[in-house]
């Protein structure tokens, strides 16, 4: 799934966003099980140490997409270690 976020108000919250559709299209193709891996160092300290950040909408909807789920690790990877960032430049 490809989407693109032109009405959002910076590039945080298309990165809260992205995690938000990345749970649900795991959910939607029956995956229970995700292992979420995110250079956003916000977003990911934000969701692991339960502080709702700035994006506290996205935040609520990913814990409770997340409570829908068997299991969900998450884990930060620095951005310039981030191959899937490749894709974008």
């Amino acid at each position: 799934m490809v989407r693109t976020y032109f009405d959002h108000v910076n590039s945080t919250e298309s990165e809260w966003c992205s995690v938000l559709d990345g749970l649900t299209f795991s959910l939607e193709k029956g995956h229970g099980s995700v292992e979420l891996e995110n250079d956003c160092l916000g977003v990911i300290r934000a969701l692991t140490s339960r502080r709702r950040g700035s994006f506290t909408d996205y935040y609520d909807e990913i814990h409770d997409t997340i409570r829908k789920m068997d299991y969900v690790s998450m884990r930060w990877i620095p951005r310039e270690l981030n191959r899937a960032d490749n894709l974008f430049r």
